[in-house]
């Protein structure tokens, strides 16, 4: 019998201060047996919207951003996934709160195994009183 090998989902809350550069959250990837991750070949993309159903993405995070889109670092070594949000890019929030997650994909995974969701959990954004 196979056993499954997905990776574990953190639940963590984020607080992010709008208008202000916030260095983000390094979240630690482990794989099923409690151990390291191996990153090598990786990508991530995440997304904040309103609610877990909503068509409207409020904010989106990516190992290759566009423009206005948020920076999620990979640290093969350390066997971590950061994200990030630049002052530029939360000042043009206008939602109070809502709800991420991160997928991390990895090709070279199995089929059934290759995309995992790493991290989730509710967004409160802290306006920013200073212009």
């Amino acid at each position: 019998m196979a056993i499954a090998t997905t990776l574990n989902t953190l639940y963590y809350p984020l607080d992010i201060p709008q208008g202000a550069d916030w260095p983000g959250v390094d979240f630690p990837i482990l794989g099923p047996n409690g151990q390291p991750y191996d990153l090598t070949g990786c990508s991530a993309k995440g997304q904040i919207r309103g609610y877990p159903d909503s068509a409207d993405t409020l904010y989106t995070w990516s190992t290759s951003p566009a423009a206005g889109q948020g920076l999620i670092t990979l640290n093969v070594p350390a066997s971590t996934l950061t994200i990030r949000v630049l002052a530029v890019e939360s000042v043009l929030w206008t939602f109070p709160k809502g709800v991420y997650d991160i997928l991390l994909t990895n090709s070279s995974a199995p089929v059934g195994q290759q995309v995992s969701r790493v991290a989730m959990g509710p967004v409160t954004v802290s306006k920013e009183v200073t212009r």
